[in-house]
């Protein structure tokens, strides 16, 4: 009787019911594990139970979910796409189609949410710009004074304690946060577009009202003076008295405790690599020291860059430290020295390191407004692990670009400094050591300048043999991609010539509709976007595939030649998903299909033609900055626009063909 099956049965239940239930925890108020509803498409009788990371976790206070069936046969599914595995083989379902209708409700569900996203303002990219012209055609561009002073709305001044700047947010009636004016542009872009492109009375006359308030726009500049009397934050209303006040350490735990910032206890420390020699370095005329606005040659934007940081309250000593700091670099031998061309200019007191000494970070004008500041990837710092004072990234394993010889307390004091020879990296030199002793030789690179990355290996180096893997393949075309865009991006934008003769303007204007440029991919006609290649469209199997397999419904892979088909396949594992070359032949993956082809297949995804785009013009993407942007080309293919606004414009003043940048187009 021992081994009866009800015996074992009965002895599994008594053990099952003397484990220890799952571990209970409380995060800001809400005890978990908690149950959750299952989202939308989910199939039927499942639960899904949402539990916390414990304390010994680097996820500490984030939450993740597990799958339960109702019946208790499956329990702590991870995603989704298990629970409609199980489900499909329980009832003798096909995986791939139930899987296609999950996706399917949760991208409708995402179309919503963004279309919601977009009447309340909250996009990004081209319909952001989109919206904050059209604010600004309306209301011209707006400043932080008006919109503090619009009905309703508030402000909050933040001191960070490394920078000592006070950034904004700003917070309308409803609650919603704004850390930039052009959000804020965006928002009412927005709503002038959901009402058919007439402004709103209640917001125009908000914003007018905003612009004629004085007392509000003097206000606005007192928030940032009692930000940093009080060493944290100030919340001010330029419609009541009311002044909210919060110290540095009231801020942090907010913040920890509505999951924000993460305590980072645990620091990971690696050694630091040193990439260059005593010999790659030679001896530099430089010259650290405070500005003296009575140096008679000093030139526009250094001065432009003193007051800056002057109204900033960067003109005092902060903790007896200089808050502002100038290099100079005084020897004649260096004029061609590109590390000290970088390394020259204002510094600002940007905090202390671990050991208590100032840390400075290189600042310049903003080109696109001369009344901001930009920082730049170049310090001033203290290693203690060579005991000097150095200047460069502090980027960890890269070479500083100078230091100091004189082991100085103060970095005012140092006089004889080292800088990097102009040629350093371009040789083959060899020889790396590592902080945590021992010597390891490997080809010493060039060091990333500041602001800059580090170069991709060209592709040519790269060898793909027949062992290499998918994601080795698509690693080459990713470099392949990435070099034929820099080079189209460091070259300047190729002249053309227009029907009757006349030159295109220089690649050096601004971002408009008049900008000439290279058209980067292919030109998308209204038919390719509107179509997409599904099993819906064969009415039969074609004789050339196998007698095996049926035709896949839905829509088809976008990566597949137009000459290839998309099937289905029943083997001893279950329903497969096969591809079938114009000869019959079977591949069963994106990797079987390159290698018969004996090329890499593109991954372009086709565009989505947007309803206010007339059909014979074409969409294509155009490289702008370091990013690549779409725009719209006109029927003739020689002109370009950038936006909705443009191309309505276009459209509407009959100069179709007529107006825009001019695109040279790649056969």
């Amino acid at each position: 009787q021992r081994y009866h099956p009800w015996f074992a049965s009965h002895r599994d239940r008594i053990a099952a019911a003397s484990m220890p239930g799952p571990i209970k925890r409380t995060i800001n108020g809400i005890e978990y594990p908690r149950d959750v509803e299952c989202p939308p498409g989910f199939p039927p009788g499942w639960k899904g139970v949402e539990q916390a990371y414990g304390e010994g976790s680097t996820l500490h206070g984030k939450t993740y979910t597990r799958w339960h069936s109702i019946d208790g046969k499956h329990k702590s599914v991870p995603n989704a796409k298990q629970v409609i595995k199980i489900h499909s083989e329980q009832n003798n379902l096909d995986y791939d189609t139930e899987l296609a209708k999950f996706e399917r409700v949760r991208k409708d569900m995402e179309e919503a949410r963004e279309r919601e996203r977009e009447l309340d303002g909250k996009v990004t990219g081209p319909k952001r710009d989109e919206f904050v012209a059209l604010s600004r055609r309306h209301f011209g561009a707006l400043d932080g004074p008006t919109v503090f002073a619009l009905p309703g709305w508030k402000c909050r001044w933040e001191l960070s304690p490394e920078s000592g700047q006070t950034p904004k947010i700003f917070t309308d009636p409803d609650g919603r946060e704004f850390r930039l004016v052009v959000e804020v542009e965006c928002k009412f872009g927005a709503a002038i577009s959901n009402a058919g492109g007439n402004v709103p009375a209640e917001l125009a006359a908000a914003v007018e009202a905003a612009k004629l308030n004085a007392e509000a726009h003097v206000l606005f500049h007192t928030g940032s003076v009692k930000c940093r009397q009080v060493e944290g934050s100030v919340t001010l209303s330029a419609h009541d008295s009311e002044v909210k006040t919060e110290t540095a350490e009231e801020r942090l735990q907010r913040k920890l405790a509505t999951g924000r910032i993460r305590n980072k206890d645990k620091v990971n420390i690696k050694p630091r690599l040193v990439f260059a020699r005593s010999d790659d370095y030679k001896g530099w005329d430089a010259k650290v020291s405070p500005p003296r606005e009575t140096d008679v040659n000093e030139t526009a934007e250094v001065a432009a860059i003193r007051n800056l940081l002057k109204a900033r309250f960067f003109d005092k000593q902060k903790k007896g430290h200089d808050c502002i700091l100038c290099v100079n670099s005084t020897g004649p031998e260096n004029k061609n020295n590109r590390y000290a061309e970088l390394l020259q200019g204002f510094f600002f007191l940007k905090g202390k390191d671990d050991s208590d000494k100032p840390v400075y970070q290189g600042v310049r004008v903003s080109r696109a407004d001369s009344n901001a500041l930009v920082g730049l990837d170049k310090y001033i710092y203290w290693c203690d692990a060579n005991g000097r004072w150095e200047m460069g990234t502090m980027h960890q394993g890269k070479a500083a670009l100078a230091f100091s010889t004189s082991a100085s307390a103060s970095i005012t004091s140092a006089e004889s400094w080292m800088i990097l020879r102009s040629d350093f990296g371009k040789s083959d030199n060899v020889s790396v050591s590592s902080s945590q002793g021992g010597a390891e030789k490997r080809p010493k690179p060039e060091p990333a300048l500041p602001g800059t990355k580090e170069k991709s290996p060209p592709a040519a180096d790269v060898q793909v043999t027949s062992k290499d893997t998918k994601d080795k393949k698509r690693k080459k075309a990713s470099i392949d991609e990435t070099a034929i865009a820099k080079d189209i991006a460091d070259k300047s934008v190729k002249v053309t010539k227009d029907q009757s003769g006349a030159k295109s303007a220089d690649s050096s204007k601004e971002k408009t509709g008049d900008t000439d440029g290279d058209q980067t991919s292919k030109l998308w006609t209204y038919e390719e976007c509107s179509y997409k290649r599904c099993g819906e469209d064969l009415t039969s199997k074609p004789a050339h595939w196998p007698d095996d397999v049926t035709i896949c419904p839905g829509y088809w892979v976008e990566w597949l030649p137009p000459d290839w088909g998309q099937c289905k396949k029943q083997e001893p594992s279950g329903v497969k998903t096969k591809f079938v070359s114009p000869e019959g032949k079977i591949c069963h993956s994106r990797t079987h299909v390159e290698k018969t082809l004996d090329r890499v297949l593109g991954a372009e995804k086709t565009p989505n033609w947007p309803s206010w785009l007339p059909h014979d013009w074409f969409i294509t993407t155009k490289i702008q900055g370091s990013s690549l942007k779409q725009i719209y080309v006109q029927p003739d293919r020689t002109r370009f626009l950038w936006n909705k606004t443009e191309v309505e414009a276009c459209v509407s003043e009959g100069k179709v063909n007529q107006k825009g940048g001019f695109l040279y187009i790649k056969e």
